[in-house]
């Protein structure tokens, strides 16, 4: 039912890269930044025996492309093929059926920022050739052969792929996946395949969380109690350290070491505890947070030990990188030690801070001591320190927008947390190059306005408070705050006599609210943020002359900081692994990341999100097949391991189409007030092996996008497809009740199989409602659904989403 539904959705997409209206899509991630398509009769055929040959490449290289090449063209035709080199170095008058050249000579050294990829792969009816000025090139453009040659469909034969220019360059020098090997460790060969996945996918740093609060994962033979006390013997040798760096040296991805200074630094406490600002003794931290203990910056015994440490790493790490953490840095004891406040007041060190900012002043000199760069998270930007530091936003583009206009070098990592589940075209439409909230002029004095102020509360930590500026203009428009960050204009604002609805992206998540007004002034509903719902409560503040709000109101980015985005070199995506383990990994990295990859390599205009999840369907099974990724494999394992041997597993995987994890923290948080938000909680339940977000429904909910209203032949057809996954579903329901009643491991999750029931029938009655044209049970229906998305759980029943859009089209 899937495939029918992908090819009637192709029927009715426009796919951006096709120069023709019978050209086949092309299923590349990333999109190139320079892609052209001959018609469909031209094609390049792979005979089993073609000539080779190679210009500018050293014979070592060359035997390595030769090969590569060799195993994609014969993985093309399912056969044997030989590649015959027709000399070891072409000359201008030979004509080879494959020619690799290279247009300057080969780096032969590890990767570095600022090193050309670009390529050019040119594939004519006569000669398929690819070109690049190093190896880093040829190996991006082998890369995109192979997408090309196992994921476009076979046309006239299977012999037979299109002729194609591509002209090739990443949009961005860094772009990147953070790995937190510290909260569970993840063994050698789990990382390998990580790398496998991102240079498939033209990522080229692996940014690796070696330590923190949890553990201490690197062996060092300077100061082994690091490993010995505090890794629980899970820790990489320093052989294995450097073997991870050539695998991902000889793929063209650099490897850039985090060392958490000085804060998290509980597993140096437990090591060397008289490092420390506050006295002993220290045990493992087992939990997940942010916590006390953090080095002394007093004490000179501190830089000695970082120095010996850089020292060390640097003999492991040859990138010209080195990220120091700085992040999240609790000064309670700083603040608590007298001997610290003193020394802050000798050096007129305001505040915890400024403190900081001088601990990281003398880091930063035995870093450049042993020729490395310092990078770090938001919290070690300062104007103390020299520009030539990186600084690496988790706080958000207004944080990354401050960073850049200072003259400082940034990455956005903020819409990259690919350890929350979210969905994948919020991290498309995320860019490190978005503008902070606009200087908006002041409206003529007869636009009225109006401001709403809401609580939205959370299951840990501080609620959210929002602040929302609408403003009455003939077309009425609306700015949002939140938590006192600068305003962002809303995605999208409908208003009626008493409901205020809008979008709009957030560092949470793309966010959508639903509120209902009560005696004018008194706000009500809720706000999903991805696709869970968080209640919320509020009221009017404010009710004036638009021009008088948007100047008191608004929360506008100064002038002065307004982003060089010449100074931001890219982003990373990362994985944080409290809720991660080697056995579900793949899962929440892949597919998504290559949609995170795109944007940071292909050009900023490129923003179809629905060709982008076509294609993701494509590269997921490719990179499965052919890249050796395990996100299938390990949610088929996961949930084999959930019921009795050698049972079915087809309920649960019918099951996981119609519901997800539930979005943003609210795991976290859920487990927190649990009781097992800490190492030892177990993550092998039903909602560890869900993908972020259902494809099907993405699927149902993009046919349902294109239909031009209900009368349409579109929505006709969007309805039947809908309607065939809700009998299927519901078709499924007893056997899931049978297996769920059968299996011990599965009773947390007969609430979510009873919720699947009633929203089902919901749906398929829904349908005869649709069709019959009976508009009055609709909002009673929409109610139904509200109060089922309303389930507090860590599986949240994403098809009653699907099924309220439906309700909006069928209006």
């Amino acid at each position: 039912m899937w495939q029918q539904l992908v090819i009637f959705l192709n029927s009715v997409l426009l796919v951006s890269v096709c120069i023709n209206a019978n050209a086949k899509p092309i299923n590349i991630m990333p999109l190139p930044a320079e892609l052209k398509i001959a018609p469909d009769s031209t094609h390049f055929h792979i005979s089993p025996a073609l000539s080779f040959a190679t210009s500018g490449i050293p014979d070592n290289n060359a035997l390595q492309f030769k090969q590569t090449m060799q195993e994609l063209l014969a993985a093309r035709i399912q056969t044997n093929l030989t590649l015959n080199s027709i000399n070891d170095d072409v000359k201008s008058s030979d004509k080879p059926d494959v020619l690799v050249k290279l247009t300057q000579q080969p780096l032969n050294r590890p990767p570095q920022l600022g090193d050309d990829e670009s390529y050019e792969l040119d594939i004519s009816s006569t000669q398929l050739t690819l070109i690049a000025s190093n190896e880093l090139g040829i190996k991006h453009g082998l890369n995109t052969l192979s997408q090309l040659l196992l994921t476009t469909p076979q046309g006239i034969g299977k012999a037979d792929i299109p002729a194609i220019v591509i002209k090739d360059k990443p949009r961005y020098p860094w772009r990147g996946l953070l790995i937190d090997s510290v909260r569970h460790f993840m063994p050698i060969e789990t990382i390998k395949r990580q790398l496998d996945g991102m240079a498939s996918a033209k990522l080229n740093v692996f940014h690796w969380h070696l330590t923190d609060d949890q553990g201490w994962r690197i062996e060092s033979k300077i100061y082994p109690a690091l490993h010995q006390k505090a890794s629980d013997g899970k820790f990489y040798t320093q052989a294995e350290i450097t073997s991870i760096v050539e695998y991902a040296s000889h793929k063209g991805i650099r490897v850039v070491p985090e060392l958490d200074l000085p804060g998290h630094a509980s597993a140096i406490a437990v090591a060397y505890p008289e490092l420390m600002s506050a006295e002993g003794p220290y045990e493992m931290e087992r939990q997940w947070g942010v916590f006390e203990p953090i080095l002394d910056p007093t004490n000179p015994e501190v830089y000695q030990f970082i120095d010996k440490l850089v020292g060390e790493l640097t003999t492991l790490f040859p990138d010209h990188y080195l990220h120091i953490g700085g992040d999240e840095v609790p000064p309670t004891q700083w603040l608590n030690n007298e001997s610290i406040t003193e020394y802050m007041q000798k050096n007129a060190l305001l505040n915890a801070e400024d403190l900081q900012a001088h601990f990281n002043q003398k880091v930063n000199k035995i870093l450049a001591q042993h020729k490395r760069f310092m990078m770090g998270w938001d919290e070690i930007f300062h104007p103390k320190l020299p520009s030539d530091i990186l600084v690496q936003s988790w706080r958000g583009l207004d944080s990354l927008s401050q960073i850049t206009a200072a003259g400082y070098q940034g990455l956005l990592s903020t819409g990259f947390y690919i350890d929350q589940a979210q969905y994948t075209d919020y991290h498309y439409r995320n860019d490190p190059q978005s503008e902070p909230a606009p200087l908006v002029a002041l409206l003529p004095a007869d636009v009225q306005g109006e401001v709403w102020q809401f609580t939205m509360p959370r299951y840990k930590g501080s609620p959210i408070h929002g602040e929302l500026l609408i403003v009455h203009d003939s077309q009425p428009y609306a700015y949002l705050s939140l938590n006192g960050k600068l305003s962002k204009k809303v995605n999208k604002l409908i208003l009626s006599e008493n409901k205020i609805e809008y979008r709009i992206d957030t560092w949470m998540g793309p966010t959508t609210a639903e509120f209902t007004i009560s005696n004018d002034t008194v706000l009500a509903g809720h706000i999903f943020v991805g696709n869970t719902l968080y209640p919320i409560t509020g009221q009017r503040s404010a009710l004036a002359q638009a021009s008088q709000l948007t100047k008191a109101k608004l929360k506008q980015a100064p002038v002065e900081l307004i982003a060089d985005h010449n100074k931001v070199l890219g982003g990373e995506a990362t994985i944080w692994s409290e809720l991660i383990t080697h056995e579900n990994i793949d899962i929440r990295v892949w597919p998504r990341l290559y949609a995170i990859a795109e944007r940071l390599w292909s050009p900023k205009e490129l923003t179809d999100s629905q060709n982008m999840y076509q294609r993701l369907a494509s590269i997921s099974s490719y990179s499965q097949r052919y890249i050796g990724l395990e996100h299938k494999q390990q949610q088929q394992q996961g949930l084999q391991n959930l019921v009795a041997q050698n049972s079915d597993i087809s309920p649960l995987q019918l099951l996981a189409e119609t519901v997800e994890p539930a979005h943003y923290y609210t795991r976290h948080h859920l487990k927190f007030q649990a009781n097992e938000y800490h190492q030892q909680a177990p993550l092998n339940r039903f909602v560890d092996y869900l993908d972020v977000e259902s494809l099907p429904l993405i699927f149902l909910h993009q046919g349902l996008a294109k239909a031009k209203d209900k009368e349409s032949l579109e929505f006709a057809n969007a309805l039947n497809l809908i309607e065939t996954a809700l009998l299927k579903w519901q078709k499924n329901q007893p056997r899931l009740k049978q297996l769920i009643d059968q299996s011990p491991k599965l009773h947390s999750i007969k609430q979510v199989a009873e919720l699947n029931d009633k929203t089902l029938n919901l749906g398929i009655e829904l349908v005869k409602l649709c069709r019959n044209n009976s508009l009055t049970e609709l909002s009673a229906l929409d109610d139904e659904l509200i109060s089922i998305l309303s389930y507090k759980g860590e599986v949240v029943l994403a098809s009653a989403h699907l099924l309220r859009e439906l309700i909006r089209r069928c209006r």
